[in-house]
């Protein structure tokens, strides 16, 4: 068996990356090739009032990438809550928890132990907020998780024989 590697996410300098629209199907399906080397996946969702009710209803994004990613043999699922900053939310605990109750019947629905396999993490994306350094709790006492780098790197690898099936 080989080890998994030790570097912190932080210290990487490129990312593989697969946009949200209908047209990057062809990047997920090419990422089958490398299936093998997923485990966790980050499903990003915005908390901006409207923006995930149409991702979220049938036959929305977010469903169809939860289903892509387990589809893919992802284990690992990293729920991150994005514009909770956004003035129509800002960092609402009642909104972060509706979306959580809303999310968790499906990613079971799905194959995911969500108590084991999923993890949902408040953000602000573009302010860059509770994402490589945890956030004042003046701004959003609720919440006592890690922040985003932090999640990534408590995700413990799996050993993997590179002889044997990518699965």
């Amino acid at each position: 068996m080989q080890q998994p590697p030790t570097s912190r996410i932080d210290e990487f300098d490129s990312k593989l990356r697969c946009t949200a629209r209908r047209q990057s199907r062809m990047n997920y399906n090419q990422g089958k090739r490398l299936s093998y080397l997923l485990y966790a996946f980050n499903l990003v969702i915005s908390a901006r009032k409207g923006e995930f009710e149409t991702g979220y209803e049938k036959g929305g994004q977010t469903r169809e990438h939860v289903q892509l990613a387990k589809t893919l043999g992802v284990a690992k699922l990293l729920v991150v809550v994005n514009k909770m900053d956004e003035h129509t939310v800002n960092w609402s605990k009642e909104r972060y928890d509706e979306i959580e109750s809303k999310m968790t019947p499906f990613l079971k629905s799905s194959g995911y132990n969500v108590k084991k396999d999923v993890q949902f993490l408040p953000i602000a994306g573009l302010a860059g907020l509770n994402m490589k350094a945890r956030i004042d709790k003046s701004i959003y006492p609720w919440w006592n998780g890690p922040c985003l780098f932090e999640a990534l790197d408590r995700i413990e690898v799996p050993l993997r024989d590179p002889k044997g099936p990518f699965r």
